[in-house]
């Protein structure tokens, strides 16, 4: 759930990948987003930002916490920027030490728990929806909201004594950390013929399909190399 996402990068653990895809049929509570102004139908994305926030505002005396934020989408398989929507198609870039990444893209320093919910409203507002047979309000992009967050000790501050109730109460985590979070909201596959999509529709759903089919490719590829023994000759190739 949100509470164990949110310890894994307390603990430091970098690079963490949260991706959730469901068809048009599923309710709006299971998904990345929901509703972020009703707090039962709220998604994924909105509890894990808000579990971090508030880690972050109780630990405020003993460590320094910083919070960055990104927002992009991946439209007809080009990358755009939601928190600067110039429509601008963005390059991914190999760096050496971080992997891929997307140099150009808009990082924001966040000052607060209010902050951080304005940004994933703007970004949200700006991705690429259409309606369609099945959805008035489909998603016809992917989109990745991305958190790298740092936490340093204060120098000798006492840590204050976590609530009862608090997620993070019996947590083993480093006086200092550095993670990196991505939270994957998928475009669901679509059957053309059930959905009526044609022109642009048509366009943005072969897309979909298409990535998501080279997203299965990677995972079975990833599966089966850690199936294999360290020994084996054989070396699975993932693009």
């Amino acid at each position: 759930g949100a509470a164990a996402v949110a310890a894994w990068i307390v603990r430091g653990d970098d690079e963490f990948v949260v991706t959730r895809t469901f068809g048009r049929d599923r309710r709006r509570r299971y998904s990345m987003l929901g509703d972020p102004d009703n707090a039962d139908l709220r998604g994924l994305i909105p509890r894990i930002c808000d579990g971090l926030c508030d880690a972050a505002e109780f630990h405020s005396t003993s460590h320094e916490i910083v919070m960055e934020a990104s927002y992009a989408e991946i439209y007809n398989e080009r990358v755009r920027d939601l928190l600067l929507p110039t429509g601008r198609t963005l390059r991914v870039r190999e760096h050496p030490r971080d992997g891929a990444c997307v140099p150009d893209l808009t990082v924001v320093r966040v000052g607060g728990r209010d902050e951080l919910a304005a940004l994933l409203a703007v970004g949200s507002r700006a991705r690429a929806t259409a309606a369609t047979r099945g959805n008035a309000r489909s998603s016809r992009s992917h989109a990745v909201f991305s958190l790298r967050v740092s936490r340093r000790r204060r120098g000798e501050a006492d840590v204050p004594d976590a609530p009862a109730d608090a997620w993070w109460r019996d947590l083993e985590a480093p006086s200092s950390a550095r993670s990196r979070l991505h939270l994957v909201d998928l475009a669901g596959s679509e059957r053309v013929a059930v959905t009526g999509t044609d022109g642009a529709r048509l366009k943005e759903a072969k897309a979909i399909n298409r990535s998501l089919a080279s997203l299965c490719d990677v995972v079975a590829a990833l599966a089966a190399n850690a199936r294999r023994s360290d020994d084996s000759p054989r070396k699975a190739f993932v693009p």
